[in-house]
């Protein structure tokens, strides 16, 4: 049986708390699609492209993403 994949919306909170729990929804989505990129991104997380632009950068410069062309993947 296939597992259902989580579906997140965090475009409405603020702050710091509302900072990592995009990032924990990155993590997590690249969790079960492997990759994506920045319009996904923004899509799931309720925010302009370039705000998920800059999570996924922070997430690459802590070492916990890294990018392959256009999209990005977790770290092995």
């Amino acid at each position: 049986p296939l597992k259902k994949k989580p579906v997140f919306h965090l475009g409405s909170e603020g702050g710091g708390a509302a900072e990592e729990s995009r990032r924990e929804a990155v993590i997590e989505y690249l969790t079960y699609h492997v990759t994506g990129g920045a319009d996904e991104m923004a899509r799931l997380l309720g925010v302009r492209r370039q705000e998920a632009e800059r999570i996924l950068e922070t997430l690459r410069a802590d070492g916990v993403i890294v990018p392959e062309g256009d999209v990005y993947r977790l770290k092995a």
